[in-house]
């Protein structure tokens, strides 16, 4: 007598091969394809969460030049404030040494932040 593999033994105990068990055949189908589906909804499901929780690279980098934009205009604010107070208090008198040493200072920094807030905003 032949020895059939365990496969062959399983397909005809089982009798998946006669037109009456069709049926059996196609809700195995049915459940497979809706287990996949199952799956791959899941799976998208799983990305758009991770997708919509976590920041994007391209999101912090924009939030991170806009910061730096605002940090450097917070700058400049505060150097104009300066030298407008400076400007207010010295019209028609004489600046002393070290004021003068400042107000310089004041404008060249005013003039390099405001290179680099054009550098920036390139």
């Amino acid at each position: 007598m032949v020895e059939r593999s365990l496969w062959e033994r399983e397909v005809v105990s089982s009798n998946l091969t006669t037109p009456t068990n069709i049926g059996g055949i196609m809700s195995k189908l049915i459940q497979h394809a809706i287990a996949l589906l199952a799956l791959v909804s899941m799976l998208f499901g799983g990305y758009f969460y991770v997708d919509s929780r976590y920041a994007l690279a391209g999101d912090v980098k924009n939030l991170s030049e806009r910061l730096e934009n605002k940090i450097i205009e917070d700058k400049l604010s505060n150097i104009q404030q300066r030298i407008w107070k400076i400007d207010d208090r010295y019209e028609e008198k004489i600046m002393p040494d070290s004021v003068k040493e400042e107000y310089r200072q004041l404008i060249e920094d005013k003039t390099d932040l405001l290179n680099k807030l054009k550098d920036t905003d390139k």
